[in-house]
């Protein structure tokens, strides 16, 4: 009884601190209603979504069309799922159109239901970058942003989740940068080579080629457009290139970007710090880009070394970084740490295309080269597909699937049985106290206080 006890510890122990009990709904146009709403199992439309869904709760809008108003319930997040389109035609526009930009046809108008979102309409797709943002969702306090190609915007349109949207001819000279580039594949299934081709010069687009400062490129056809394009990228009195990998650091160190979301670095989402962040930016190019000076500057910083108990309830103090965002390990580092644990290991394997891939056992998860092999523990926890370089392709919102899988699993249980740090620490002839002080040494590194303690005992007796 007194190790059942103990191993149930163990699973505790080893289960991720969560900031809400906030459950996570897929909505696919494929889904069914009479579904549960699981990643496996989505619903179909929005309406079932926000009519089941509590406070706090999240549904993630995979691609497609939602014909239908819907009207969400207090604290409910609709979010476009990573790197998919998601149109949604029937919000009723509820208040007068407004023109907000002269000369330009940009309108804001207030929709139905206290939803806002926002609207685009005549923008070429193929020219536009893709803005979809995790973070992004209907119910927000902002007005709806609507770009139309005539004088009277319509009542349906389509939702993108985002607001910047560059210039065509700022996107054709962009474009003219990549316009000599061959592909080939070879013998190994998942690789494919990408050359530089000055074949394509006949195209002529490399002509048009111009930095997004908008300064023109002198470039010549037996030269290699990326290079060009890299090298002006890294320039320091480049702004954009060093603010976004010193906003990024910040973001993946603390929590939150200093420009939140880090995806979305434009002129009408200023930083929360602006001076902070033009610091970093010194201290980047200072170090000649050695991302570890950044990092060693930002982990001694009293900033990162905060508590994570609030000290205040204020909304704000989210954005002023007043405390440690409580947050749960990442996908990769969760089941390193849980094998590093249990001594145990993940198998991972591709087995489609023959011939097999396999990697060997000892290898960390947070070292995988290839975003193709994965396992059903790492899709559980939100690990990218490496299908862009988007920080929202990360899923780290804790779910119910991922804390039942940690308290229920036979993969869990299985690593927790054959453990010999936990058979040691759960030996006959130590008493409660003395195995949940080793259990508490062994997997948080720290002793257990007095009331932990007291549970432990109370729940062993």
């Amino acid at each position: 009884m007194k190790r059942t006890a103990l191993l149930t510890l163990t699973a505790l122990l080893l289960t991720p601190l969560a900031a809400s009990h906030a459950a996570e709904f897929y909505v696919a146009p494929n889904g069914n209603d009479a579904n549960s709403g699981s990643r496996a199992a989505p619903w179909k439309t929005l309406s079932k979504a926000a009519n089941t869904m509590a406070s706090g709760d999240t549904a993630i809008i995979r691609v497609g069309t939602y014909r239908e108003t819907v009207t969400p319930r207090a604290g409910q997040i609709f979010a476009a799922a990573a790197g998919e389109l998601v149109e949604v035609t029937g919000c009723d526009v509820v208040g007068p159109w407004r023109q907000v930009e002269p000369g330009r046809p940009v309108y804001m108008a207030e929709v139905t239901a206290e939803v806002r979102a926002v609207f685009f309409r005549g923008q070429a797709m193929d020219l536009a970058r893709h803005p979809n943002h995790r973070g992004d969702h209907l119910a927000t306090d902002s007005w709806a942003k609507v770009v139309v190609s005539d004088a009277k915007p319509d009542r349906t349109a389509r939702v993108e989740f985002s607001g910047e949207q560059w210039p065509t001819n700022q996107w054709v000279g962009l474009t003219a940068f990549f316009s000599q580039v061959g592909y080939k594949a070879t013998a190994e299934w998942k690789e494919e080579i990408v050359y530089f081709d000055p074949g394509r010069a006949t195209n002529g687009l490399w002509r048009a080629a111009r930095f997004p400062d908008g300064q023109p490129s002198s470039l010549t056809p037996e030269r290699d457009p990326r290079a060009v394009f890299a090298d002006w990228l890294i320039q320091p009195q480049n702004p954009w290139f060093t603010r976004n990998i010193a906003n990024r650091v910040w973001s993946w160190l603390l929590g939150r970007g200093i420009i939140h979301e880090p995806d979305d670095a434009r002129a009408d989402n200023p930083p929360s710090h602006p001076e902070l962040l033009a610091y970093l930016e010194k201290e980047l190019i200072g170090a000649k880009y050695e991302l570890k000076h950044l990092f060693r500057l930002i982990l001694n910083s009293r900033t990162y070394q905060l508590a994570s108990i609030p000290a205040s309830d204020r909304p704000e103090a989210e954005t002023h970084f007043a405390h440690y965002p409580l947050r749960r390990l990442e996908a990769e580092v969760l089941i390193d740490a849980l094998n590093q644990i249990t001594g145990s290991t993940e198998k991972y394997t591709s087995a489609i295309p023959e011939p097999f891939t396999f990697i060997p056992e000892n290898q960390r998860s947070i070292a995988l080269p290839d975003g193709s092999i994965t396992s059903s523990f790492l899709e559980l926890f939100g690990r990218p597909p490496r299908d862009t370089g988007m920080e929202s392709e990360r899923a780290n919102r804790p779910t119910a699937a991922q804390r039942l899988h940690l308290l229920n699993s036979i993969h869990i249980q299985r690593k927790i049985e054959q453990s010999r740090m936990i058979q040691y620490q759960t030996q006959d002839g130590k008493t409660p106290r003395e195995m949940a002080t080793g259990l508490y040494l062994g997997i948080l590194s720290r002793l257990p206080t007095e009331a932990e303690l007291k549970v432990v005992e109370s729940y062993a007796a």
